[in-house]
């Protein structure tokens, strides 16, 4: 908390880091074996330190419910992925694109006229979509990549 410079650094680190692992011009290194497990490495360290001090800002209390909640989420979830069938995950693209133009508007009208009970629908709505982003990512790795492109799988769920 002390040094919020160092949050900056980190956050612009693991940027440029994804950059590297994601792009196609930069020799697709996150096919190349020592270099994409030092580079997926280095990035999340980046990320951990990020997250690390944004949690310094919170009750711990509250920090470890957020993770149990956010990874019973998240396992649940990807079983979910794993069992769907494909035109289940057809609506759930339309659902999720429905629910962002529905977000937009509501919080920008939260911004004009703050309300408690409007943020608290913000969250909850914001969570529903991110789950809906989730089960679609999942499915996509399970379709899409081979069993060689797990860096760039893994990114995507970062």
């Amino acid at each position: 908390m002390q040094n919020p410079f160092l949050h900056w650094v980190a956050i612009f680190c693991g940027c440029i880091l994804a950059c590297v692992l994601m792009c196609p011009c930069c020799g697709k290194c996150y096919r190349r074996v020592p270099v994409n497990y030092i580079l997926l490495v280095l990035f999340t360290l980046c990320v951990s330190y990020v997250v690390a001090g944004f949690c310094s800002y919170f009750e711990p209390v509250y920090v470890v419910c957020a993770a149990v909640t956010t990874m019973s989420m998240v396992v649940g979830l990807t079983m979910l992925a794993c069992f769907m069938k494909e035109e289940q995950v057809g609506y759930c693209a339309g659902f999720a694109v429905a629910l962002v133009f529905t977000l937009l508007p509501i919080i920008f009208f939260a911004l004009i006229w703050p309300s408690k009970l409007l943020v608290i629908a913000i969250e909850g709505l914001l969570i529903v979509l991110f789950s809906i982003y989730i089960i679609i990512d999942t499915r996509l790795i399970m379709k899409k990549f081979t069993y060689d492109e797990y860096i760039i799988a893994a990114m995507m769920l970062y």
